[in-house]
C-alpha cells in the first residue's frame, strides 16, 4: 500500500491534519504521522510527505528520501469554529496565541482575509517580552500556551490543510476521480455554515440598531450625530424639541446650513462646557465616534443644567444614605500578627451579642473599621450602622443630634421635629466614636439611655423604646479621666461590658510589611506587587523600626505620598520619605556622626565647605588661628579617614581637598 507522511511541529497539529486527510482518502493509502517536538526521524521514505509548516522545512527536507515527493502545505482557518469570533463586539481586543511569531502573524492574516477584522489581534507566542495583558485569547489549538492573565479562550481549532494541497496529494496518488468527487462540497458546506452565522449576526445587529435608536429617542438629552464632512445623519426627539425644528429639515443636511447657532461647536473640541443656547444654559459635549481607530463621525449631546443640578442633589442625598451603611468586614482588616489575630477572634465571637462593646486603641489603629466589621458579622447587618463622633459635635448640638427634638423645641428647630441618631439606629448599631470627648453634663443622660434602652426627644414628654447595639470607642485613658473627674465611672462600667483593645502598629511588626504591600497594591491598582521593586532594602528596614505614632492611618498617608512622588525607574530611599518620618533617621545619623568623629574632623569638614579646595598645610595654619593646632601629619590622617567615608575628595597637587555632596549633606544634618 502506498504511504503518506504528515510532519508537523507538535502532536496536536499532526493529529488534527491526519484526521482531515484520513477522512478524505479513506483506506486508499496509509497515513503516518510525525512531530518534531518528539524527535526527527532519520529518514522519511513514504511516497509523499506533507510538511505542515515553513518553520520546520529546513529540518525536514534533508531527511526526505530521494524517491519521495513532498509539499509544504497551505493551511487555512477551520471555518466551523469561527461562530464565537464573529459574535465578539466590534473593537474587542484579543491575544492571538500560537507557538511562534510567524504562525501568529499567519493566523491573524488568515482571519482578516476571511473578513473577521472587526476585532483587534495582539500576537502572543512563547518568548515574547512585551504583550498586552488581556483576559480574552483566541488560539488555533494552542490553548496551553496562553499566559496567566487570560481568563477566557476561544479555540478556533488547528488550521486545516487547504483544498489546493489536498488536490496535490490526490493527484499524486491518482485518487482525484475516486475520492475527490465530494471534495468541493466538504469545503463549501463549512463556508455555508459560516455565511448563516454572518446572516444571523447581521439580523441581530439590525435589531440592536433599532433598540439603540429607541433608547436614543427616549433619552432626555438632545443628541445629534453627524459625519466628518458635517452632514447630519441622525437626531433624537429631544434634539428636535430643543432646537425647535423638524427631522425632515435636518437629516442629510449640513449643520452649518440648517443649525447655524450650533455650527461653531462642531468645529471645536467641546467637553462638558456650559453655554447659552436657544435661551437656556446647557451643558454641551462633542464626542468622536471611532471604528477601528478611524473617526467615522461625531456626536453632540446637549443637557439641561437644571436637570443636572437635580441629579446632583439626588446623588448627594443617596451618598449620605450610603454612608450610613458600613463598608468593612473582618477580611478588610489586614494583619497576620498574633495580637491582631486574637483581637479579630474575640471580635468575631461577640459579633452576635447585644451587649455593649468598648474599643480602645491609639488614634489611627482602625477602631471604626473594627466596629463596622463587628456590625457586618452580626445579625443586625441588614440594618443601619450610625456613626457619631463626639470630637466633631458641638456640645450645644449633641442632645438634639443624638436624641432628636419635637416641633418648636427650640429656636430654629425643624418643623415637625426630627428623629435623633439613636432612633435612626433602631434595630441596627450606633457607633459612639471618641466617647472620651463626650461632655460631662451629657454623660448622665447617655447613661440613662443605655440603661433603659429608651430615648426622649428634646422638648418631648413620652419615651421611645429602642432596640440598638452600642459600640463605643476612644483613644483616651478613661480610668485616668475618671480620676480627674472628667468621665463618669458608672458610664464607664456600662460601656466596658465587652472590652476590645487594638494594639498600636509598633507592637505588631509582622503587620507593617503586609500593610505596606496592601496599600502599594491598592494605590497602584496592581494585581502583583513587590516591596523590593518599590523600596530600597534600607528603607524597608527603617520603616520596620519606625514608631508609627499615627499607626495604620499614618502608614496609609505615607504610602499615598510615596506613590505620588516616586520616580519611575528609581527605588524609594530613606531620604525620599516625608520629613516627619525621616526626622528620626536624620537625628539618629547626626548622633552617630558626632559620636564617631572628633571635633577636629567636624571643624575640617566645615572649613572645606567654606573655603573650597585647600590642602593639609592650609588646614594646619587655619587651625592655629582658631586657637588649636592640627599638625600636617594629623590633618593627613583625618583627610584620609573622611575620604574613605566618601565625605571629601583628595585632589593631587596644589588643588587640595574638596567636600563631596555626601559631606555637605552630613554637615547640614549636624548644623540643622
Amino acid at each position: 500500500m502506498k504511504s503518506l507522511a504528515i510532519v508537523s511541529k507538535g502532536y496536536e497539529t499532526t493529529n488534527n491534519i491526519s484526521k482531515q486527510i484520513k477522512d478524505i482518502v479513506k483506506n486508499e493509502i496509509k497515513v503516518n504521522t510525525y512531530y518534531i517536538d518528539d524527535n526527527i526521524k532519520d529518514e522519511y521514505n513514504e511516497d509523499f510527505v506533507i510538511i505542515t509548516n515553513y518553520l520546520i522545512k529546513d529540518l525536514v527536507l534533508p531527511k526526505i528520501s530521494k524517491n519521495s515527493k513532498y509539499t509544504i502545505a497551505n493551511r487555512v482557518i477551520n471555518y466551523r469554529y469561527l461562530g464565537e469570533l464573529i459574535s465578539l463586539t466590534p473593537g474587542s481586543e484579543v491575544l492571538l496565541v500560537n507557538d511562534h511569531k510567524v504562525t501568529c502573524e499567519n493566523t491573524i492574516k488568515n482571519l482578516k482575509q476571511l473578513g473577521i477584522d472587526h476585532i483587534y489581534y495582539h500576537p502572543y507566542y512563547p518568548g515574547i517580552e512585551k504583550y498586552k495583558k488581556l483576559q480574552l485569547a483566541v488560539t488555533p489549538g494552542e490553548s496551553y500556551l496562553a499566559p496567566e492573565c487570560v481568563k477566557k479562550i476561544i479555540d478556533i481549532g488547528t488550521r486545516e490543510v487547504d483544498i489546493t494541497t489536498i488536490v496535490e496529494v490526490l493527484l499524486h496518488f491518482d485518487l482525484l476521480n475516486t475520492v475527490g468527487k465530494d471534495l468541493t462540497s466538504r469545503f463549501v458546506s463549512s463556508i455555508i455554515d459560516l455565511s448563516k452565522q454572518f446572516n444571523y449576526e447581521a439580523n441581530h445587529f439590525l435589531k440592536l440598531k433599532n433598540i439603540l435608536q429607541t433608547i436614543v429617542d427616549n433619552s432626555s438629552d438632545a443628541i445629534m450625530y453627524y459625519s466628518p464632512s458635517g452632514e447630519i445623519i441622525e437626531v433624537n426627539n429631544a434634539f428636535l424639541n430643543f432646537m425647535n425644528i423638524s427631522k425632515e429639515r435636518v437629516i442629510t443636511k449640513k449643520v452649518k446650513d440648517v443649525l447655524p447657532k450650533l455650527y461653531k461647536y462642531t468645529n471645536i473640541q467641546v467637553n462638558k462646557e456650559i453655554v447659552y443656547l436657544n435661551g437656556k444654559n446647557v451643558v454641551i459635549n462633542r464626542t468622536s465616534i471611532k471604528r477601528r481607530k478611524k473617526i467615522i463621525g461625531f456626536m453632540i449631546t446637549i443637557e439641561d443644567t437644571n436637570e443636572i443640578q437635580e441629579i446632583e442633589h439626588k446623588i448627594r442625598r443617596n451618598k449620605r444614605k450610603k454612608q450610613e451603611k458600613p463598608l468593612y468586614n473582618f477580611k478588610d482588616i489586614i494583619s497576620k500578627s498574633y495580637s491582631m489575630k486574637k483581637t479579630k477572634e474575640l471580635s468575631k465571637k461577640i459579633s452576635n451579642s447585644n451587649s455593649t462593646v468598648l474599643i480602645t486603641g491609639e488614634s489611627g489603629t482602625g477602631k471604626e473599621l473594627l466596629a463596622q466589621a463587628i456590625h457586618n458579622a452580626s445579625n443586625r447587618r441588614q440594618k443601619q450602622f450610625i456613626p457619631v463622633n463626639f470630637a466633631a459635635l458641638p456640645s450645644s448640638l449633641i442632645e438634639s443630634e443624638l436624641f432628636g427634638y419635637t416641633d418648636g423645641a427650640f429656636t430654629g428647630a425643624k418643623r415637625g421635629g426630627k428623629e435623633g441618631l439613636f432612633e435612626k439606629a433602631h434595630e441596627g448599631t450606633i457607633f459612639l466614636d471618641e466617647i472620651g470627648d463626650a461632655p460631662l453634663e451629657f454623660q448622665a443622660r447617655l447613661l440613662r439611655v443605655l440603661q433603659e434602652r429608651q430615648v426622649r426627644r428634646v422638648g418631648a414628654t413620652e419615651l421611645i423604646p429602642l432596640d440598638v447595639r452600642v459600640i463605643a470607642a476612644t483613644n483616651k485613658n478613661l480610668e485616668k479621666l475618671i480620676e480627674e473627674g472628667k468621665f463618669r465611672e458608672d458610664l464607664f462600667f456600662r460601656l466596658n461590658v465587652l472590652p476590645i483593645n487594638i494594639p498600636p502598629l509598633r507592637e505588631r511588626l509582622e503587620d507593617i510589611q503586609l500593610l505596606l504591600k496592601h496599600y502599594l497594591k491598592k494605590f497602584t491598582d496592581s494585581e502583583f506587587v513587590n516591596l523590593e521593586h518599590f523600596f530600597e532594602n534600607e528603607t524597608i528596614k527603617y520603616l520596620m523600626k519606625y514608631q508609627w505614632s499615627g499607626n495604620v492611618r499614618e502608614l496609609v498617608n505615607v504610602m499615598e505620598y510615596l506613590i505620588n512622588i516616586k520616580d519611575e525607574n528609581k527605588l524609594i530611599k530613606i531620604i525620599d520619605l516625608p520629613d516627619y518620618v525621616k526626622k528620626t533617621f536624620e537625628n539618629k545619623s547626626r548622633d552617630i556622626f558626632k559620636y564617631k568623629y572628633s571635633d577636629h574632623t567636624i571643624w575640617m569638614l566645615k572649613t572645606l565647605h567654606q573655603k573650597g579646595n585647600i590642602g593639609r598645610r592650609k588646614i594646619s595654619k587655619l587651625s592655629k588661628k582658631e586657637g588649636f593646632e592640627i599638625t600636617e601629619s594629623n590633618a593627613r590622617k583625618l583627610l584620609k579617614q573622611m575620604e574613605s567615608e566618601g565625605l571629601i575628595e583628595i585632589n593631587k597637587g596644589v588643588k587640595g581637598s574638596s567636600i563631596t555632596q555626601k559631606g555637605i549633606k552630613i554637615l547640614n544634618g549636624l548644623t540643622g
